[in-house]
């Protein structure tokens, strides 16, 4: 229970770093790891209260297991804030894929209390190679290429690129 969230049912932080800092995902040769943010949630959580909030956290939650496929890591990093490891040797093109399918699960509302709500999400992307595995680097550069997403008009993503650093300083 130390590493599941009691909100989604989606391992936790502590877990991504008790992962991050073990081993690397699967022993794969490549991996994305995938920042995700639900863009607006803290006006819709001021807006209709906390509980509703947390209704459409466990409701974006199940979508988010209904698309993504059995060997991706999704934690609920906190917030609205999810970060999925995509452990997989054509990493590139896997993690491509895994991106449409989430960006196809939120064009549809979710519904709770019998209203509609449409939400989006920002994702920042990094890919990293098995050789030279840096667990905090790549959490960083997911967050950072996250941010640049939401900048650039919100649901968006955006793949990490070494550039992004100098935009933030």
């Amino acid at each position: 229970m130390a590493y599941t969230d009691s909100l989604t049912g989606f391992k936790n932080k502590a877990y991504l770093y008790e992962l991050g800092w073990m081993e690397e995902p699967s022993g794969a040769e490549m991996f994305g790891m995938i920042y995700l943010d639900i863009d607006n949630f803290k006006n819709i959580n001021d807006s209709y209260g906390h509980t509703l909030g947390d209704d459409l956290l466990i409701t974006v939650s199940e979508r988010l297991r209904g698309c993504i496929g059995e060997d991706v890591i999704v934690t609920r990093f906190g917030g609205d804030e999810f970060v999925l490891i995509v452990p997989d040797d054509r990493s590139l093109q896997f993690t491509h894929e895994t991106i449409d399918k989430l960006i196809d699960t939120f064009k549809t509302p979710f519904f709770i209390d019998e209203r509609g709500f449409f939400v989006t999400v920002s994702m920042g992307i990094s890919v990293s190679e098995r050789e030279g595995y840096d667990f905090d680097l790549m959490l960083k550069a997911a967050d950072i290429a996250m941010y640049q997403a939401k900048e650039s008009g919100k649901n968006n993503y955006m793949f990490y690129d070494p550039e992004m650093d100098r935009k933030i300083k």
